[in-house]
């Protein structure tokens, strides 16, 4: 991360990964980012935004269609992400949504509850990492569903514990965006794909999702061939997970239709 210092860095850091996205047959990316993680290493905001935003434009030239996810790292503090959000008002309309992820362990979504409320105030979605097998997962995948009111929740699995969980995020159409390369690594080796299947199975709107590529060990096809070589997928599965990463993204209802038809008529090219 030290060697991120100027705006084309990041532009080149972006552009790399969106290249790479365009090469797994990927058409929309909404790309998380932790700004604090260069602030406190003396890096202006707008060197980060702007670098990140540009790549995102230019990704266009080459049919991917990129939005920015701003976080807030939760071992920080409620006021140090309120300070971020007010720092990147002037960029309101380079952020799609606002998101945080980081250390979760004593770091519950209830401590940015302020934070969160303002951004939905500013116009922003919202999500929030729950992170699979943490210490009061469930505690605290219901407080960002019935306190925090996410939008989507990032990971989240954990909630096959509880049934009326799985009820509730089922009933709010609410999308879980689960990544089984980076659940191998932070856990006991487990995609978590009998949970992931098993939510699929009872409606629930999860997909399939790169996380950290660089550091985990796989882009989006990889975390998919993962799952496809350690269970039982069924191709029904597979494009049911795919139509589900579009019917929870941040796009508008026209975008989802094309989206989704394209998938179809994928299926059935595919099918001849």
């Amino acid at each position: 991360m030290d060697v991120l210092l100027t705006e084309e860095d990041f532009y080149e850091l972006a552009m790399e990964y969106l290249k790479k996205a365009h090469q797994n047959n990927v058409a929309h990316v909404e790309m998380f980012f932790d700004p604090q993680a260069h602030l406190v290493r003396g890096i202006p905001l707008d060197f980060v935004i702007n670098g990140l935003y540009r790549a995102c434009i230019d990704a266009r030239a080459f049919n991917v269609d990129a939005h920015l996810i701003m976080c807030f790292l939760r071992d920080l503090s409620a006021h140090s992400a309120s300070q971020l959000l007010d720092m990147a008002r002037p960029f309101r309309n380079k952020i799609l949504g606002i998101g945080l992820d980081s250390d979760e362990h004593h770091n519950p979504p209830l401590k940015f509850l302020q934070p969160f409320a303002k951004a939905v105030d500013e116009g922003y979605h919202i999500t929030m990492h729950a992170d699979v097998d943490q210490v009061d997962s469930i505690d605290h995948i219901k407080q960002a569903l019935e306190i925090i009111n996410v939008e989507r929740l990032d990971h989240g699995t954990n909630i096959v514990e509880d049934p009326d969980l799985v009820d509730w995020v089922k009933q709010l159409h609410l999308g879980l965006t689960s990544c089984p390369l980076s659940n191998e690594l932070i856990t006991d080796d487990d995609l978590k794909g009998d949970e992931i299947l098993d939510l699929l199975d009872e409606g629930v709107k999860v997909s399939i999702n790169s996380d950290d590529p660089a550091y985990f060990g796989g882009y989006i096809s990889d975390n998919y061939t993962a799952l496809a070589q350690e269970y039982r997928v069924t191709p029904e599965q597979i494009v049911q997970l795919a139509k589900n990463s579009f019917e929870t993204a941040w796009i508008s209802p026209t975008q989802k239709e094309t989206y989704l038809r394209a998938i179809d008529d994928y299926v059935v090219n595919f099918n001849e």
